[in-house]
């Protein structure tokens, strides 16, 4: 605040006072998308989402967040007001709006059966049911019977 008196003598005094603009606040708003699980976190605190996915923030405020993706699943990149992989940072000087994005990782399961054929036949599997015709034969070790 800045105040100054003027006159010129005079018993009367014009007083001028400049009160700087106030510091805006501007909503952080983060979301999550995709076949997958994960969690982003912020720094300074506020945004933990999962379950706090929307804060304000001074707009001189910076900041960071972080992806997190869930046990099975893997961070497919950042959009919105940031697009790219891994940990952004920016400044609050307006709102933005941002999207993690993370999907299920596709790698084979305990109960995945892989087939390698030579020869000529039909495969079928008990108690679920043909699993397809093939033009060929094929061995197989296993502790159970297909």
């Amino acid at each position: 605040m800045l105040a100054s008196a003027c006159g010129g003598g005079s018993s009367e005094s014009n007083v001028t006072v400049i009160i700087p603009p106030a510091s805006q606040n501007n909503t952080l708003t983060v979301s999550t998308d995709g076949s997958g699980q994960g969690l982003v976190t912020s720094s300074p605190s506020g945004i933990n989402c999962g379950n706090d996915c929307s804060e304000y923030y001074s707009e001189s405020t910076s900041i960071t967040l972080q992806e997190s993706a869930q046990a099975g699943s893997t961070f497919n990149g950042w959009t919105g007001a940031f697009t790219g992989m891994g940990e952004c940072s920016f400044d609050m000087s307006r709102g933005r709006s941002l999207i993690a994005n993370f999907t299920i990782n596709s790698t084979p399961t305990e109960n995945d059966l892989t087939v390698t054929v030579t020869g000529s036949g039909n495969v079928t599997s008990t108690p679920v049911g043909s699993i397809g015709s093939i033009n060929s034969s094929f061995s197989l070790n296993l502790p159970q019977s297909i």
